[in-house]
C-alpha cells in the first residue's frame, strides 16, 4: 500500500505524455461496440462514448438504463448481453468474409 501512490502517479504521468496514434484507430475496419450501464456516472462514460464514436467509423453504443457497475450487464441481463455480442461477432464475421473475398 505504502507505494502505491507512485504507481498511480507514473499511470498519470504516462496518460499525459502517451501520443496515442488515432489514426490507427480510425482505420480498425471491425464494428466497435461499447456497453454502458445507464445508472453510471453518466459525464464520464458519455464523454468516453462521444470521444471513441468519432475515432471509430462502426461504433455502436448500447445503454442498459438499469444498471450501474456495481450491477453490471453481464451478470444481471446476460441473455440481451449475449444477444448483442451475437449480432456484434455476426456483423464483424460478415465484413471480414466480404473483406477476403
Amino acid at each position: 500500500m505504502a507505494r502505491r501512490p507512485a504507481g498511480i502517479a507514473a499511470f498519470l504521468r504516462t496518460f499525459r505524455s502517451y501520443d496515442l496514434d488515432r489514426g490507427r484507430l480510425a482505420a480498425f475496419g471491425a464494428p466497435v461496440l461499447f456497453v454502458v450501464g445507464g445508472r453510471g456516472n453518466p459525464d464520464q462514460f458519455g464523454h468516453v462514448a462521444e470521444r471513441l464514436s468519432t475515432v471509430f467509423p462502426d461504433f455502436r453504443l448500447e445503454v442498459f438504463e438499469d444498471r450501474h457497475h456495481f450491477d453490471p450487464p453481464h451478470r444481471i441481463e446476460p441473455e440481451r448481453l449475449g444477444g448483442l455480442l451475437c449480432e456484434h461477432w455476426d456483423r464483424a464475421d460478415g465484413r471480414h468474409r466480404a473483406a477476403v473475398n
